[in-house]
């Protein structure tokens, strides 16, 4: 038999996560002083065959350094959270269903990895042991979105300012999630 989500998970996950992308656009955009997309550099249109070559060597270099370098330093960091993910999720089903723990499960879920979809279950689990509608909301958001070895990952693209501005915004997007869940 398979089971569903509730409709009150799927409206708050849209309506939320609306919020939290827009959120997160305009809070990165006004803390690293982002002005839009600029004009293309004039080596990136050119044609000739030294430009490719150039793109060519740059690409090569990248995965490289992505296979050598980011793929290992993620699976330390997905081993390092897995170790820990059950107790930090039994953590947000304590008896206490107030505030403070709604805040934590919007601090947990932003920190671990799960697979892609992987959160639906986990939620499920949670509802069914007890844990709040607050609780709920707040991993319904926050699972998904962001993680440490996902921040780990572009913080050297991004920028700290820009990583952290992102993990707050979806951490603030889990607490209203969590608000938003426990009035539907």
């Amino acid at each position: 038999m398979r089971s569903r989500a509730p409709w009150q998970w799927t409206l708050t996950r849209a309506v939320v996560g609306i919020a939290a992308v827009v959120g997160v656009a305009l809070s990165v955009g006004v803390v690293t002083g982002a002005r839009g997309v600029g004009q293309p550099t004039p080596d990136a249109t050119a044609g000739d065959g030294r430009q490719s070559e150039h793109a060519a060597r740059r690409f090569v270099r990248a995965l490289l350094c992505l296979g050598l370098i980011l793929l290992p330093e993620y699976a330390v960091i997905v081993l390092v959270l897995g170790a820990f993910r059950g107790w930090l999720l039994s953590a947000t089903r304590l008896p206490h269903h107030g505030l403070l723990i709604v805040v934590l499960a919007a601090v947990v879920g932003t920190l671990i990895v799960v697979p892609t979809a992987g959160e639906i279950p986990i939620l499920q689990g949670l509802a069914l042991l007890g844990a709040s509608s607050g609780t709920l909301g707040a991993l319904l958001i926050t699972l998904p979105a962001v993680s440490v070895p996902g921040a780990a990952m572009v913080v050297r693209s991004f920028g700290w300012k820009a990583t952290a501005t992102t993990t707050v915004v979806v951490i603030a997007a889990g607490l209203l999630g969590a608000t938003v869940l426990s009035l539907l």
